[in-house]
């Protein structure tokens, strides 16, 4: 099985920072429990990013997983929003990546199922970001300069 592809960050969610793709193992404890805690949480960031028309706000963003076509199993983890939620477990966002392994661009909508969220983020408007919980587990992997122009704009993850 080919591993998972994680693109770090969405253009717009943290200017100027590179979108470099770093593969990861679909059996990658730490990132797998990143996964976990990000959809353990999400019901409690989508309450407060979501207007009451279901729609997120701009400095919101969730990372999907998108199957990779003809590699049963393996997905590109991909950062979109806006999102609107069009019935209980359904959405559609905006992909702000460059996907590498599937055929989407950025500016396309798709639409996608509540398990298929593997994060989510907001960008504050001082520049600080709640969430990202892969974000961390990547980290570790970027360069020095990437990892050390991400850090300090992540806050504490929820307790």
């Amino acid at each position: 099985m080919r591993p998972l592809i994680l693109p770090l960050l969405c253009t717009a969610t943290l200017a100027n920072a590179a979108d470099p793709t770093v593969d990861f193992g679909d059996n990658d404890a730490a990132m797998n429990t990143a996964i976990e805690q990000a959809r353990a949480s999400f019901d409690d960031f989508w309450t407060r990013v979501a207007n009451a028309d279901g729609l997120s706000d701009h400095g919101a963003s969730i990372k999907v997983a998108v199957p990779i076509p003809g590699q049963p199993g393996s997905h590109e983890h991909i950062w979109m929003g806006p999102c609107k939620r069009i019935g209980g477990v359904h959405f559609i966002c905006i992909v702000n990546n460059d996907p590498v392994d599937v055929d989407l661009k950025p500016g396309d909508a798709y639409p996608f199922s509540r398990e298929a969220v593997s994060d989510w983020m907001i960008r504050r408007d001082d520049g600080k970001v709640e969430g990202a919980y892969t974000l961390r587990v990547i980290l570790p992997r970027l360069s020095k300069d990437q990892a050390d122009t991400l850090r300090p704009l992540l806050l504490p993850l929820p307790e």
